[in-house]
């Protein structure tokens, strides 16, 4: 890498065609060697995610479900939680990766749930966090279908929880009456806010991209703004996180009707937090 950007690096030729474009060419190595000798070079966002990180700035956990066990099983990373022995959790081939899981249609409130056995992040004052992943339900009847998708404490068990939320964390969360529709909740020690109008109607075997940024404010004044398909919708305002444990990533489908065969499909799932 050069020390700094100089016109020798690029050009040999001193000829009158280059001096019409000097201004620009001026522009364009000043403003490469401020990232250089600052050390920092700005990020695009997809979603409110930081898509480029320095190591040495940002943790930064990803799955894209593309590495499997025997007969496409979930490797030791995950650890699964069942209701019963109808479901089943499996990376199967599709482009690029993906989680599927599944449960049976004859028992109501089957549920399966997978957390990341290593816990990867914390919620702190002044460092900022991110979350995305991508998933759809192919099921035919989404309205029964109840989930929660987000970061929680690693040995919380949410199969039989009605509301789907955790006693401390962040998720997505849907219940078989919300008809379709999905919020985002934060939950300390028990206690939860969740945002006040949906911010998605499932669709049927339509992927969809959910997303939310935590801006490091302290516990009772933090922000956590949703995002939808990379569009920010109205944050969760003066949350709180006080009792928060370490955090890692979660995946719950139930049944709600005990007749359909619900199913969830995960294409990746990202996390970065500041450290």
């Amino acid at each position: 890498m050069f020390d700094r950007i100089t016109r020798d690096n690029f050009v040999q030729y001193d000829g009158p065609k280059f001096k019409v474009f000097d201004h620009w060419y001026n522009i364009l190595v000043d403003t490469l060697n401020g990232y250089l000798e600052t050390g920092t070079i700005p990020t695009e966002v997809l979603g409110g995610v930081p898509v480029t990180s320095l190591p040495s700035v940002y943790y930064k956990f990803f799955d894209d479900f593309d590495r499997s066990g025997a007969s496409g099983a979930l490797t030791g990373d995950w650890t699964v939680t069942e209701t019963d022995g109808g479901n089943t959790e499996v990376l199967v081939d599709l482009a690029g990766g993906v989680l599927r899981l599944t449960n049976g249609a004859t028992d109501d409130d089957s549920a399966s749930q997978v957390v990341l056995s290593n816990i990867t992040c914390g919620l702190a004052v002044g460092k900022e966090l991110w979350f995305e992943t991508r998933v759809r339900s192919t099921a035919a009847d989404v309205t029964n279908l109840d989930l929660s998708i987000g970061l929680i404490a690693a040995a919380e068990d949410l199969t039989a929880v009605a509301d789907n939320m955790p006693a401390n964390g962040i998720v997505f969360t849907k219940t078989d009456a919300g008809i379709g529709t999905i919020f985002l909740a934060s939950s300390d020690n028990g206690t939860n806010k969740v945002s006040g109008a949906s911010l998605k109607t499932l669709v049927t075997n339509t992927w969809t991209r959910l997303g939310f940024h935590f801006d490091g404010g302290a516990t009772g004044s933090a922000r956590i703004t949703p995002y939808i398909d990379g569009v920010a919708g109205v944050p969760l305002t003066s949350a709180t996180y006080a009792t928060d444990p370490l955090l890692s990533p979660s995946f719950l489908v139930r049944n709600g009707d005990a007749t359909t065969t619900q199913i969830l499909e995960i294409d990746y799932v990202l996390v970065v937090v500041e450290r």
